[in-house]
């Protein structure tokens, strides 16, 4: 969703993993989050795998920002991982199919975007720390 609270585990995907209740509409989506050291507690999915501005800040009026682009191809993504969901085990799936749902949910985790910007901070570190070696007093 566009907003403050961005889902790096989207919650199409947490829909695989609800809590079957009588009343679902009364009690809301809920799935078990379970942390260490503590016991596994239902919780609703809106509270789970997100973080407050994990793929972009709040944009300009008007200006599209990387969590809007998100949003907007999950909105058919959400779709397939559901046909692929229906799927009998043991089925061959087309292998575009299969890449395309790997290499997007892949792309889109915590960690890989950790180290992309660990990664970038340290080589925009590293050219400064040269530009200063050879033109000392400069920088």
């Amino acid at each position: 969703m566009v907003g403050k609270r961005q889902h790096y585990v989207p919650r199409f995907l947490q829909r695989g993993f609800l809590i079957k209740r009588e009343d679902p509409e009364k009690e809301g989506e809920r799935t078990w989050l379970h942390r260490q050291g503590a016991p596994a507690r239902p919780v609703g999915i809106a509270d789970v795998g997100v973080e407050d501005w994990f793929y972009s800040r709040k944009g300009l009026p008007g200006e599209v920002t990387l969590d809007d682009v998100v949003t907007e191809f999950e909105k058919g993504f959400s779709r397939d991982v559901a046909t692929l969901r229906d799927f009998t085990p043991g089925v061959a799936i087309e292998p575009e199919r299969a890449a395309k749902t790997v290499v997007h949910l892949v792309m889109r985790t915590a960690h890989l975007r950790r180290t992309m910007s660990t990664g970038i901070t340290g080589v925009i570190e590293e050219i400064g720390a040269l530009a200063h070696a050879a033109v000392p007093g400069r920088w």
